[in-house]
């Protein structure tokens, strides 16, 4: 039979190679280099995902994750945000780190998009990157999808998930290691293009082809596209787009369209007089107007001729000393004649007179009109203002 003491020494040699085996087994570490988040992103989307970054890497057993601003923190500034392969290197020493991690997340109106990448600290190289969209997302929507990304990378990177350190370091002979094509888990390979404008109504047209109004995404080949917006009351645009290999996978156009000069308008200027209410008799008022007139200044005219000339047959005065005195006749007869002649003229030119003018829609504040007048017993001008 085993004694106490032999089983207990097989009990303290298992303990003993437990502790062996398990001693040289350390996590993964990775230092978060840059998580860098553009300004336009609402706070609260910002404070998920930098939540969703964390949660993530605690989530894997494989992976110990030092927070960015710690790490960023212990580097030399001129380390911080230099990536080369040089600096990569330093970076590394500087926090005890093989892996880092940077992050750059950009979006607005919930559509985003973001660049996850993985270094190798030791050679300086990028060992893995990825990249992610969400259009249309809510917050929740968002970080579910940013931390699939995040998964997906660590998941894809050639690093084991729990690392064997050597009890004693060995020299070893450097290995060439290859370095995986980045991997993007974003939905096709052909780039969208999304058009909003303001107003919603202008039709947009995409290559002289209708492709919707107001808000619209379609997909697009590399090359140049030419955008033209339109809507009546507007001023129109034409916007040049070109699509290469380096372009994103969502391109982002929004555009704002002004209105244009309001078209002038024929404003007919019109009194309220009693000329005005004539109408259509103005006309014939006019002619008899300008007709009298002439006969009575034709009559002044020939009294004034008479006037003083002898009132005989033979005109001799010493036999006929009567003479014509016509001289008040013909004034009275001449300057009623012109008046009336006058104001047919007026009347028969009364449209002409009165004019038109040519004023923007807005124009409805300040004016001024010049119109003739005319009344009982009195005729003139008259002088209207609106300030």
């Amino acid at each position: 039979m085993m004694t106490v003491s032999a089983r207990y020494s097989f009990l303290i040699a298992g303990v003993l190679a437990s502790l062996a085996l398990a001693a040289p087994v350390a996590a993964e570490t990775v230092a978060g280099l840059q998580l860098e988040i553009a300004g336009g992103v609402d706070a609260r989307v910002r404070a998920d995902i930098e939540e969703a970054t964390a949660q993530t890497f605690a989530a894997r057993t494989g992976w110990s994750f030092i927070d960015a601003d710690k790490a960023r923190a212990r580097l030399n500034p001129i380390v911080r945000d230099c990536f080369t392969s040089d600096c990569l290197k330093k970076a590394g020493a500087s926090l005890d780190a093989r892996t880092g991690f940077t992050m750059q997340f950009a979006g607005e109106s919930q559509i985003y998009d973001w660049t996850l990448t993985l270094y190798d600290l030791r050679s300086g190289n990028v060992l893995n990157s990825i990249k992610g969209a969400c259009e249309l997302c809510g917050r929740a929507e968002v970080a579910k999808s940013y931390s699939r990304s995040l998964n997906n990378l660590l998941s894809a990177t050639a690093i084991p998930e729990r690392v064997v350190v050597d009890a004693e370091p060995r020299a070893e002979k450097p290995v060439e290691k290859p370095v995986e094509k980045p991997i993007d888990d974003r939905e096709g390979t052909t780039v969208r293009l999304r058009v909003s404008v303001v107003p919603a109504e202008a039709a947009i047209y995409l290559d002289e082809n209708l492709i919707g109004k107001g808000d619209v995404t379609i997909p697009v080949d590399q090359g140049r596209h030419e955008l033209r917006f339109v809507l009546e009351g507007h001023r129109g645009l034409t916007e040049a787009v070109i699509v290469g290999e380096s372009s994103p996978e969502l391109i982002l156009l929004r555009v704002h369209l002004s209105q244009s000069a309001p078209a002038p308008r024929s404003v007919v200027s019109r009194g309220d007089g009693p000329i005005d209410r004539m109408g259509s008799s103005r006309a014939v008022w006019g002619w008899i107007a300008a007709l009298s007139g002439a006969s009575l200044l034709a009559t002044g005219i020939v009294l004034a001729r008479y006037d003083g000339d002898s009132a005989c047959v033979d005109g001799s005065f010493s036999r006929c000393p009567e003479v014509y005195d016509t001289a008040g006749a013909a004034i009275t007869t001449s300057v009623l004649g012109g008046v009336l002649m006058s104001t047919g003229i007026g009347l028969l030119s009364w449209e002409w007179l009165a004019g038109s003018s040519s004023a923007p829609d807005n124009a409805a504040g300040a004016s001024v009109k010049l119109a003739p007048a005319a009344g009982r017993g009195q005729a003139g001008v008259s002088l209207f203002g609106r300030f």
